[in-house]
């Protein structure tokens, strides 16, 4: 099986690149960035690499940036901003993780900058990169581009990730019910050392007091978390929040088979 090391290893491969590079006076590395995309996306088809692949690759990146720069000639001007993309506190930069990165980017250096852009925003990104304003927004397009052709594999990525947090969050649930029935955790200082200990390690156990303070009218949650067996109504009301949220977790995971 061709690696993209193996691709990259090719004379033809630094000569297209170097071509790509020069007529749209972009640096080497984007020039290779751009052009294994492109390669990776001609062999999903069940092509077989060669040499030509390489070649019709660079001449489908050279369309693409035509297209892009032209189309921004046009259509971007000194205000331009892609906020739902490049600001980092954006809800997508909070769901693409670099490990859901990893797995829709083949390339380490589209990773880079994607990465770059949702947790700094574009002005970091263009300064950390060396960008004009240009290059950053021809180069940001690209992948916007790829990730539209790519969208049923990134929804599956998405998907299998929101799936793993779920699962994770049910079991941090289940084992805080289970101490409570745990015969060991019997005398009250243990089970409330055990409590305090969970709080520390989970901060999402934190969240979900606050949701019950705000759902159910738990009042003092300080004694939920450091004292939990003389907590009383408000112990309650906590266990009563996390049989829901185990009741919802197990439709949603459910209703995702």
């Amino acid at each position: 099986m061709t690696t993209m090391e193996d691709i990259q290893a090719t004379p033809n491969f630094s000569t297209q690149a170097h071509i790509l590079a020069s007529d749209f006076h972009l640096s080497n590395k984007d020039a290779e960035s751009l052009l294994l995309e492109r390669i990776y996306h001609r062999l999903q088809s069940g092509k077989e690499f060669n040499d030509w692949v390489t070649t019709w690759s660079r001449k489908d990146c050279e369309r693409t940036l035509g297209n892009e720069y032209r189309y921004n000639a046009e259509h971007v001007d000194d205000g331009y901003q892609m906020d739902d993309i490049t600001n980092p506190s954006s809800e997508v930069a909070t769901e693409l993780s670099d490990e859901v990165l990893s797995q829709i980017f083949p390339d380490s250096r589209s990773r880079e900058f994607v990465s770059e852009v949702l947790k700094h925003g574009k002005q970091q990104a263009m300064a950390t990169f060396g960008l004009t304003k240009q290059q950053f927004n021809s180069r940001l397009n690209h992948k916007l581009r790829y990730i539209d052709r790519h969208s049923a594999l990134i929804n599956q990525v998405l998907a299998t990730d929101e799936r793993k947090s779920m699962e994770s969050e049910k079991q941090l649930i289940e084992l805080f019910l289970n101490d409570m029935d745990n015969p060991l955790l019997e005398d009250d200082d243990d089970l409330n050392s055990v409590i305090r200990t969970l709080f520390n390690i989970h901060p999402v156990l934190h969240d979900w007091l606050d949701d019950a303070k705000e759902q159910l009218g738990l009042k003092y949650e300080r004694e939920v978390v450091n004292n939990f067996t003389n907590s009383g109504k408000d112990g309650r009301l906590f266990l009563q929040y996390l049989y829901q949220q185990l009741d919802e977790i197990d439709t949603q995971l459910k209703g995702s088979n």
